[in-house]
């Protein structure tokens, strides 16, 4: 009889113990909830939303899926139909930022891992008109075509350098726009000098406004070489000019020195006012004496 009741007190100890130990277990397993329980709130800025109880986000290890638009703080983040949303329920573009960023107005960018180097991008505010891309000093700005898809030939057609010169079919531009290949412009104006290394072919005219041109004016060079229209300058003067020539009757005829052939700048055998005459020997074998006329300057 006392064996029986100590094994019925043996039992129950045990028991007692067992249900003892699973309670401290499951005590012990359980944790806080890791996220916020979901709500069934409606989202007030998008007429489209379901209504339906807004799902937790797994912040484990494992993956996670979701069918329909995914958004995150009602309106900051949202993915729908292949599109990224950042400030936007509605994307329209494959990744549409519209909320303002540091500088008031919305940014796409990046920066190296030390922040040493970065880039973005300003996308047009409601107040700025102007879309702007903005590097730091430290880097260039290149624009590549490349032969296969994310690899092959790669050349560089347009390089703005960090100290601000622009090349175009070269990588390395030495002046302030260097052009590796033919350029064509409907108009070119150039407000300091020019220079050309080699031909120049001009396929028409040029004009050359230096110098005020005009009617009879002739393109004169100084000292260094600068070219501009001015006047011409007056020409030497002719040591000699020539005042015409006419005849006279020779020593053989009574009609001596009556005049036979005229000279045309005065129309008689005279010469011009301010000339001398000079004296032709025979030219007609004693007939006719001539005479011509000229002046010394």
């Amino acid at each position: 009889m006392k064996t029986s009741k100590l094994l019925s007190n043996i039992k129950i100890l045990i028991i007692a113990l067992a249900l003892s130990v699973g309670m401290s277990y499951a005590f012990a397993d359980w944790t806080t909830p890791k996220s916020v329980a979901p709500t069934c709130v409606t989202d007030p800025a998008n007429s489209s939303y379901d209504g339906g109880c807004l799902s937790p986000i797994n912040i484990g290890s494992q993956s996670q899926a979701k069918l329909g638009p995914l958004t995150i703080s009602a309106g900051d983040f949202r993915v729908a139909n292949g599109k990224i949303g950042v400030g936007t329920l509605n994307p329209v573009f494959s990744v549409d930022v519209a909320k303002p960023s540091t500088w008031g107005r919305p940014s796409i960018g990046g920066s190296s891992p030390d922040n040493s180097k970065w880039f973005y991008m300003l996308i047009p505010g409601d107040s700025s008109a102007s879309a702007d891309i903005v590097r730091s000093n430290n880097t260039n700005l290149r624009i590549f075509t490349e032969t296969a898809r994310g690899g092959g030939t790669v050349k560089a057609q347009v390089v703005v350098t960090g100290d601000g010169k622009v090349g175009i079919g070269t990588s390395n531009p030495a002046q302030t726009l260097d052009v590796n290949g033919k350029t064509k412009t409907s108009e070119l104006e150039v407000s300091r000098d020019v220079k050309v290394k080699e031909d120049l072919d001009v396929d028409g005219t040029v004009t050359i406004r230096g110098g005020v041109p005009g009617p009879g004016k002739v393109l004169t060079s100084d000292g260094d070489g600068n070219a501009s229209w001015q006047a011409p300058a007056a020409g030497p003067r002719e040591q000699f000019s020539f005042g015409g020539i006419y005849m006279v009757v020779g020593d053989w005829s009574t009609n001596r020195g009556r005049c036979a052939v005229v000279n045309p700048a005065t129309g008689s055998c005279a010469c011009p006012v301010g000339y001398g005459s000079g004296y032709l020997s025979d030219p007609y074998g004693g007939y006719y004496d001539a005479y011509y006329c000229y002046k010394i300057n």
